[in-house]
């Protein structure tokens, strides 16, 4: 009950078919997982952007160890075993579900890229952080809560790593802005 549990069920709505299932599978791969972390290197490592490249890596890496050791703390369940069954599952995953990892990613990703790209581009960035966080809630893999820690595990690596004090910036090769 509540407003998370309203949320919830207005994005995983049994009245909405299955028919997403499969975009949702692949915008979940596609934009947060292992394989964009690695498209988000490689590519700028191909245009000679090592600094970027290193960013990229960094960052995504930091998000997702902070968000591992948070499910380990937390150790919340998914919403297959929170809702007593309640709900639209169209993919089994397992593990805690707080934060989600793959919002995690998409997070760290999606932010780390906003700063590179020109403004009138940077919608880019919230597109994909919002577009990964409907896909957990349409697959019922994850609460509104586990995505909101997700999108604050990717937020506080972003600014950690953008914030970093100088004289550990300067050795992890952070110091000045992506070329």
């Amino acid at each position: 009950n509540g407003l998370e549990a309203r949320i919830f069920y207005d994005f995983n709505n049994p009245d909405l078919g299955n028919g997403f299932t499969t975009d949702a599978k692949w915008i979940t791969e596609g934009l947060g997982s292992a394989d964009p972390i690695i498209v988000c290197v490689l590519v700028p490592l191909i245009f000679k952007k090592y600094r970027l490249a290193w960013r990229f890596f960094v960052t995504a890496g930091g998000a997702f160890v902070l968000a591992e050791i948070l499910k380990k703390i937390v150790n919340e369940p998914r919403p297959i075993s929170l809702l007593s069954g309640h709900l639209q599952q169209r993919v089994i995953e397992t593990g805690p579900g707080f934060p989600s990892g793959h919002e995690t990613a998409a997070t760290a990703l999606a932010l780390t890229l906003w700063f590179v790209l020109p403004p009138k581009w940077r919608w880019v960035s919230v597109i994909w952080i919002v577009i990964v966080a409907w896909s957990r809630l349409y697959l019922g893999v994850h609460t509104p809560v586990d995505i909101v820690g997700g999108f604050a595990c990717g937020l506080l690596a972003v600014c950690i790593i953008r914030l970093l004090p100088k004289a550990l910036a300067k050795p992890l090769l952070l110091d000045e802005q992506p070329e």
